[in-house]
């Protein structure tokens, strides 16, 4: 006698199984990802950005001397840029949001007061503190986020201002959290870095988000978009960025 109940070959059913309730979380996703680097960067005013040089694979090292040292003393180390994730990646909670460690090597060299700064003067480096810099914004008010790793441009006061008007709570609300998915290089040279880092969000759905940095007193800092466009995006897959997992 056969067990099986009429119903078992029938197609799932409920929210879940709905590709509607899918998109909308996707969508939710990415509403929170943007909704978070707005809050702690502020809008700009629309003007064109000129495209960075593609990435490049020195081989070099640099010392941690000369014009370009590392504030705090980190060698250069290896200038290749990475394409695949950095081996034994230890990471550490920071707000909500898991951020890579390797205060020897990458950065970060300095931790004042929960602020992570100085980082290698190298593509991991400047992977370290990109991450890094998100994850702060989820742990402190942006505009002070801003003021410490913000690169000396001509929009950082107004990003500054922005951010201080969303008051003195983290960028991110603690509910929702973002976590390291993957990442990919645009461009690095010696003085910018653009770094496309895929996030996960609680929420569901991955986003693309790209930032770039400028070496800047003997560390990475954050650049602000000059056209106000954080470039966020949601990504079906990660198809094209190296898998890296922060929680």
């Amino acid at each position: 006698m056969d067990d099986m109940s009429p119903d078992d070959d029938a197609p799932a059913t409920g929210p879940w199984s709905q590709p509607w309730f899918v998109i909308a979380a996707v969508a939710l996703a990415f509403i929170a990802v943007l909704a978070f680097v707005l809050a702690l960067t502020g809008p700009a005013d629309r003007e064109a950005a000129a495209p960075g040089p593609p990435p490049k694979a020195a081989g070099a090292t640099q010392s941690a001397t000369g014009p370009r040292a590392s504030a705090c003393g980190l060698a250069g180390g290896e200038q290749d840029v990475p394409v695949v994730a950095p081996a034994r990646t230890r990471w550490e909670l920071v707000g909500t949001m898991a951020a890579p460690t390797a205060p020897d090597a990458h950065g970060p060299g300095v931790v004042d007061d929960g602020f992570r700064s100085c980082f290698a003067h190298s593509p991991v480096g400047a992977l370290y503190a990109a991450v890094s810099f998100w994850a702060l914004g989820t742990a402190k008010p942006g505009a002070e986020v801003m003021e410490r790793l913000a690169a000396e441009t001509v929009h950082r006061a107004r990003a500054i201002r922005d951010a201080r008007a969303g008051g003195d709570e983290p960028a991110l609300d603690r509910s929702t959290t973002l976590q390291v998915a993957g990442f990919r290089f645009v461009s690095y040279d010696a003085g910018t870095a653009t770094i496309d880092l895929a996030v996960r969000v609680s929420n569901g759905g991955t986003a693309s988000l790209p930032t770039t940095l400028q070496w800047e007193d003997g560390d990475w800092k954050y650049v602000v978009p000059s056209d106000g466009d954080p470039g966020v995006s949601q990504l079906p897959d990660l198809a094209g960025y190296a898998t890296w997992v922060g929680a």
